[in-house]
């Protein structure tokens, strides 16, 4: 039990040996919703959330495939329990990092979209990569990235975390099968 985290939910959930059955969309949304991106190192607050759905929605600029774009939206989603931890930290952190792979492919099984080729998941990759371009570009200091790539997108709106996570879950709707959830 000294694991076990309660969910927003009220769920409680081990996020290092979790029970599928536990996992709930909704606490997914809310948190992701609250968790900042850069570990709150940027000018504004910028949720995680808001992150996963302008990746879907970079992803849905090459893709119309739900299965596809529900992954896309759920790439980050063991962040919602284990929290997003800086890149060059995260490297650092071998047992972080395999039960934060192993909580997002149970994750991404529960939801029906762990099944992806490898030019699929590259695909969110790039979208991963150029949203995290703007995101740099837009919100955080300028001295923090001392050359970014030129990137022609318009600014990116900063959202509140109800807006972010109605957002999330208004994406999830559209692109998973929530009644076919895997429990």
């Amino acid at each position: 039990m000294d694991r076990v985290i309660c969910t927003a939910g009220g769920r409680a959930f081990d996020p290092i040996d979790p029970d599928p059955a536990v996992i709930d969309l909704r606490d997914i949304a809310h948190a992701l919703s609250f968790v900042p991106r850069f570990g709150g190192h940027s000018r504004l607050f910028y949720s995680v959330a808001q992150h996963s759905v302008l990746v879907r929605d970079l992803v849905a600029e090459q893709c119309a495939e739900d299965r596809i774009l529900g992954a896309a939206l759920l790439h980050d989603a063991a962040e919602a329990y284990l929290l997003d931890m800086p890149s060059p930290i995260k490297r650092s952190l071998p047992d972080y990092t395999a039960a934060e792979k192993r909580l997002q492919r149970i994750i991404e099984t529960r939801y029906g979209v762990a099944q992806l080729s490898d030019a699929e998941r590259a695909l969110i990759k790039e979208a991963d990569q150029i949203a995290l371009i703007w995101e740099q570009r837009d919100i955080m200091p300028a001295v923090a990235w001392a050359e970014l790539p030129s990137l022609d997108r318009p600014a990116l709106d900063v959202w509140s975390p109800d807006v972010a996570r109605q957002a999330f879950l208004t994406a999830a709707d559209t692109h998973l099968n929530l009644e076919k959830a895997i429990a």
